[in-house]
């Protein structure tokens, strides 16, 4: 139930305003999966990360051979979101269409978060209209990243909304409802539990606050942890393992408070040159190339998120300063752990969140500081750019899904038609590969096996894959230098020896001034699929 802040409204009317931001949210959506409609998709809809496919072929081989498995048979880890994975698997129950039951599940939460956000502009502007904050909340919607979550397929879009939903009916001081939301993201992602820390640490004072938030992040942890021992032998996912040896932190991660620092900071910069690019209006420039434009506009815009961000931390309601410290806590984790820059910020969406309410707030101070009508009319200018980031946003994803669509998918269709059941296949990006090819994926990125991350920290992936008795290299070629990967990791020496004998190539060149991978992480325009034919007296 809603609250009256300025007891001028009846709960029927908040409710209605409700509606509305669902109704223009629901058009957001809509627009999206038009656009995505006319594609002409040759394998219908999918995902704009690769990622996605790994958590549907969890939950496909869950469902039909109940098995906690990326490969159609035995048991691995490689995922981190359990609830996510059971989620889809429920879905799977009804329909075997697995994208479906994605976009289904994060179109709904896409909407639970709108409501979200209109709930904490109503803490932070208590004494506005709820026709003002239904305004400030659309606004803030029409972030293209935020809608972009909805189609990559991952659990993005569920760990923001319980964070959010936790620090929301903290600051109601709905201590059990919190809890369990704290609980339930624990369980979507390992670090969901800092979303707890952040309510502790701005409600210290209680006792009770303390300990039951205490319970509930420990409880979801546990459980993750025993899962995870239960799979691997280890309490640590497979998958953050094996990232650490890719990061170059092979026996644990690296504490050196300086390193820290230069990671704390480095993510933040590559935040703020992200949201300059995609969200404050540069690509919008680019297209017409007129990107230095953009980059002033962009500029712009940041030091009106800085005065919003000022005006949000002196407002110091409950709802918004946990969700500062909740970010912080954020970076701060992956600061130490696991100092990642791509997949377009899905594992700190709650960056995203801050930025966009802070620029709303500068510009909506402005507009009230404005007495001028021209100045009115530069604030809305700069909503407007702000805005087009819905246009850069839907750009990335119909190109994102037709890339996919005609590299990745394609390649995995013809290692299912071209290779006996039970081959081994290697590879990077194996998402897609694993759910259509149906066929036993050793994954050189180390999601799976820790030990392939080693092997690409020490260089001895060959040695690694003769191990595992590969049949068949999927091997992506990125756009930015295609032979980079094969020749560092030792498949040029295979090809030398003739020990790679190439079986398919497949590629396709999006034609746009920028690429999805600036954003998105889609690197691979070309996929070159070999058998490997070891020599005798080497396998």
């Amino acid at each position: 139930m809603d609250i009256d802040f300025n007891g001028q409204h009846s709960v029927g009317k908040k409710i209605s305003y409700d509606v509305y931001l669902l109704l223009f949210a629901a058009c957001l959506i809509g627009w999206y999966l038009l656009s995505i409609h006319g594609l002409g998709l040759k394998y219908g809809f999918g995902f704009t990360l690769d990622d996605g496919w790994i958590h549907l072929t969890f939950a496909k081989h869950l469902v039909q051979n109940h098995q906690w498995s990326l490969n159609p048979s035995g048991t691995t880890g490689g995922t981190t979101s359990i609830l996510w994975i059971l989620l889809l698997a429920g879905g799977m129950l009804i329909t075997s269409n697995g994208v479906l039951v994605s976009y289904c599940l994060n179109i709904l939460l896409f909407f639970c978060i709108a409501i979200l956000i209109k709930r904490i502009w109503s803490q932070i502007l208590p004494t506005e209209s709820d026709l003002t904050v239904l305004v400030l909340s659309i606004i803030t919607i029409c972030c293209g990243n935020l809608v972009w979550y909805v189609f990559s397929g991952m659990e993005t879009l569920l760990v923001l909304s319980a964070g959010l939903a936790a620090i929301y009916f903290a600051s109601k001081k709905q201590l059990l409802r919190s809890c369990l939301f704290i609980f339930l993201s624990a369980l979507v992602r390992p670090e969901g539990m800092l979303v707890g820390v952040a309510i502790l640490m701005w409600n210290y004072r209680s006792r009770r606050v303390c300990l039951s938030v205490f319970l509930s992040a420990g409880l979801g942890i546990v459980l993750s942890c025993a899962w995870n021992f239960y799979l691997t032998g280890t309490a640590m996912p497979s998958t953050m393992l094996g990232r650490r040896w890719i990061i170059g932190a092979p026996a644990s991660a690296e504490w050196n408070p300086i390193i820290i620092a230069k990671n704390f900071f480095w993510i933040i910069g590559v935040w703020g040159y992200r949201i300059m690019q995609f969200t404050f209006g540069q690509q919008l420039f680019a297209r017409v190339n007129y990107g230095w434009i953009g980059w002033i506009g962009a500029g712009i815009c940041v030091l009106i998120t800085f005065l919003g961000f000022v005006i949000y931390v002196r407002k110091r309601s409950d709802i918004s300063m946990v969700l500062i410290l909740w970010t912080i806590l954020q970076l701060m984790a992956y600061s130490v752990m696991m100092p990642t820059r791509g997949h377009a910020g899905r594992y700190q969406p709650m960056v995203l969140v801050v930025i966009a309410i802070c620029f709303v707030l500068g510009i909506f101070y402005l507009w009230r500081a404005a007495r001028d009508a021209w100045l009115n009319i530069v604030v809305a200018v700069y909503v407007l750019i702000f805005i087009s980031s819905l246009y850069t946003w839907q750009v990335i994803t119909t190109e994102s899904l037709v890339h996919f669509d005609r590299v990745h998918i394609c390649a995995a269709k013809c290692i299912r038609r071209n290779t006996p059941e039970g081959a081994r296949v290697v590879g990077f990006d194996i998402g897609a590969l694993a759910y259509f090819s149906e066929r036993n994926i050793i994954d050189l990125g180390g999601l799976i096996d820790p030990a392939a991350g080693k092997a690409l920290y020490d260089g001895s992936v060959i040695n690694y894959i003769k191990s595992k008795k590969a049949d068949y290299l999927v091997m992506i070629f990125p756009y930015t230098d295609p032979m980079i990967y094969f020749n560092q990791l030792g498949f040029s020496r295979l090809s030398q020896r003739g020990e790679l004998e190439l079986l398919k190539s497949v590629d396709y060149t999006i034609r746009q001034p920028y690429w999805p991978g600036e954003a998105a992480r889609v690197l691979a325009n070309n996929i070159k699929i070999y058998r490997i034919t070891w020599k005798r007296n080497e396998r």
